[in-house]
């Protein structure tokens, strides 16, 4: 039984010895390294995992040659109860695929079934979060979309013109 006890202590003692000797790099190798990300450009990744946040867009983009295909869905009110399932039965779902032209410039067409609409978009990276050799603190995307709702006019008594379906909105 003693025998066992010194054992298991010779072998705890050389495991915390060899834990605590380990190779330590010297202070110019260090120095080194840190003079070396400053020649190299370090783009930050993946603040979101996805070019979108729920419903909107991120500062994320496609990359180049990707097609990203997503459906998505909004539920309807919830206070129907069982009688709209808690706001399935309302629900509006939007298909959607984006494209990656290149790292900073991605395209998408989508269809949404409320009001039947169809809009298409384009956001280029202008600036991309980095450190190193260039340092740039934000990202910049510019980002323009177009939408048609193709729903059928319900307004009889009313015409049917260009004009009456326009809106411009600025931000």
């Amino acid at each position: 039984m003693i025998n066992l006890i010194q054992l298991f202590s010779f072998s705890l003692a050389f495991f915390l010895t060899t834990q605590l000797v380990s190779a330590q790099t010297s202070l110019l190798d260090e120095l080194d390294k840190t003079n070396k990300d400053d020649e190299e450009t370090n783009y930050a990744k993946s603040s979101f995992k996805t070019n979108r946040v729920i419903n909107l867009h991120s500062m994320e983009n496609t990359a180049a040659g990707v097609l990203d295909m997503k459906i998505s869905h909004r539920f309807g009110v919830i206070d129907e109860g069982f009688y709209d399932i808690f706001g399935l039965d309302n629900a509006n779902i939007r298909i959607g695929v984006d494209f990656g032209v290149t790292d900073n410039f991605q395209i998408g067409l989508n269809r949404n079934s409320f009001r039947k609409a169809y809009d298409t978009y384009g956001k280029y990276r202008i600036l991309r979060q980095s450190t190193g050799k260039k340092n740039m603190p934000i990202t910049l995307s510019l980002f323009s979309s177009l939408a048609v709702e193709t729903i059928k006019w319900d307004n009889p008594d009313r015409d049917n013109k260009f004009s009456s379906r326009l809106f411009l909105q600025i931000n």
